[in-house]
């Protein structure tokens, strides 16, 4: 055990009513990643979560008290968070010149999925399907959470782009279509968020390495990005990942919205769709404009993933 799981290990004892055996490092990105094994066998992820500010916390809390409601409902467990003695869902705390955020989740014993398939993606859009009908029955007066809104899309992101429109390769009639098209997709969100039954809280991350497999039954990890955005954005997320094995994308796609109006007992419009599939693609190409800016490293995959998304966009 490092001196880091040591401190971690002392600053979880005295914040939960538990003694801890191991601490056990997970994955370093952004943030740090925990498996907590207790002297009585329990397990727990912890994760220590960069917070530049309070909003931050704000929002994570928010998303624990809403997976909270959906574990009370849903068939299948979400990874809840472990309320500290003093009734805290998350804590701030400082780490050398670092001030981070830690939220300690249940663990689920889950293993994650190993690859997709017809039969997994009808099980997905069955779980999304619930998630997001019982989340319309969630209410919520005000959101700390991001919102994939208009305003979003016109006064954040597009200024984001053209900052580092350079590395993208956007050419001045690029950047008019862009516009163009993104005052289209603002549109669409502000219908949207218009409707309130088809606006809320979403995972917004879905992809493999997100979601869980035990016994059959499907389940997601990692809620942290979630946002208060359009339902359907969940779907283009995952669509657009299954984009990449196109000899199989008809089936599993297919599947996919089967499974999820299954749930809803409704249809999903292909042009809402396609629309949800464009905003999915900003995300992207936000995310790599901010790393970008900030002079983070980016490697020429995900730089021409975000080319390709941004293309996407214009084209459309």
């Amino acid at each position: 055990m490092n001196q880091y799981s040591i401190n971690i290990k002392a600053i979880l004892e005295e914040r939960y009513p538990m003694t801890i055996s191991d601490v056990q490092l997970l994955q370093h990105f952004d943030d740090q990643v925990f498996l907590i094994t207790t002297k009585s066998g329990k397990k727990y992820k912890f994760k220590l979560i960069h917070t530049r500010t309070e909003e931050r916390k704000d929002q994570l809390e928010e998303i624990a008290k809403w997976v909270g409601f959906l574990n009370e409902n849903l068939a299948v467990p979400l990874p809840g968070v472990h309320a500290t003695r003093a009734g805290e869902l998350t804590f701030k705390l400082t780490i050398g010149k670092s001030s981070k955020t830690g939220i300690l989740y249940h663990w689920l014993d889950w293993s994650i999925l190993e690859q997709y398939g017809t039969e997994s993606m009808w099980k997905l859009g069955q779980l999304l399907g619930q998630i997001h009908r019982l989340t319309k029955a969630y209410v919520q007066p005000t959101t700390h959470l991001p919102t994939i809104n208009s305003r979003w899309m016109l006064k954040e992101v597009l200024p984001r782009i053209i900052q580092v429109r350079e590395p993208f390769g956007l050419s001045e009639p690029g950047l008019e279509l862009l516009h163009r098209n993104m005052t289209i997709l603002a549109q669409y969100v502000e219908k949207e968020e218009s409707n309130r039954c088809g606006f809320g809280p979403i995972h917004s991350d879905i992809h493999r390495n997100n979601i869980i497999e035990k016994d059959g039954r499907l389940s997601l990890i990692d809620l942290d990005d979630t946002v208060f955005a359009p339902y359907l954005l969940d779907l283009g997320v995952i669509l657009n990942e299954l984009a990449d094995h196109p000899q199989s994308y008809q089936d599993w796609s297919q599947s996919l919205l089967q499974g999820y109006c299954t749930e809803i007992d409704e249809e999903v419009v292909a042009e809402d769709l396609q629309r949800s599939r464009s905003i999915a693609d900003l995300i992207y190409a936000d995310w790599i404009a901010s790393l970008l800016r900030e002079g983070r490293a980016v490697d020429q995959k995900k730089l021409m993933y975000g080319q390709q998304a941004l293309s996407r966009i214009i084209a459309m």
